[in-house]
């Protein structure tokens, strides 16, 4: 489930773009039709909620991260949670996740590779 919320909320045009880099299957909902689905079924509003919150706790720990922890530090915790990335994803799109400049990156991921040589 992806989206811009307070777009949908606030019914002011979104401030977010998404872009699929794998194949996926897309269902597209308007706020109306939701809403009506909302009343038709009462356990939807449940749902919609049990969805909702783990995406706003991985918001806040994302900014979070973002705030504290290093570039490398924000690298490592990616690789540990997601260890296949690298052969999923180009690594640009890495770099722009953990904002990083993609110059950067590649020097911080030449200078890991170079101290786990040394290990």
């Amino acid at each position: 489930m992806a989206g811009d919320f307070e777009s949908y909320h606030t019914q002011q045009p979104g401030k977010l773009n998404i872009q699929a880099i794998e194949d996926c299957e897309l269902i597209l909902i308007s706020r109306d039709d939701f809403s009506w689905l909302e009343q038709e079924i009462p356990k939807l509003q449940q749902w919609y909620f049990v969805k909702v919150r783990p995406m706003q706790f991985a918001m806040f720990n994302r900014l979070n991260e973002a705030k504290i922890a290093t570039p490398q530090e924000r690298y490592e915790a990616l690789l540990k949670k997601h260890p296949d990335i690298l052969q999923r994803v180009p690594l640009q799109y890495i770099a722009a996740y953990l904002d990083i400049e993609p110059q950067s990156f590649s020097r911080m991921r030449n200078r890991m590779a170079k101290e786990a040589k040394k290990s």
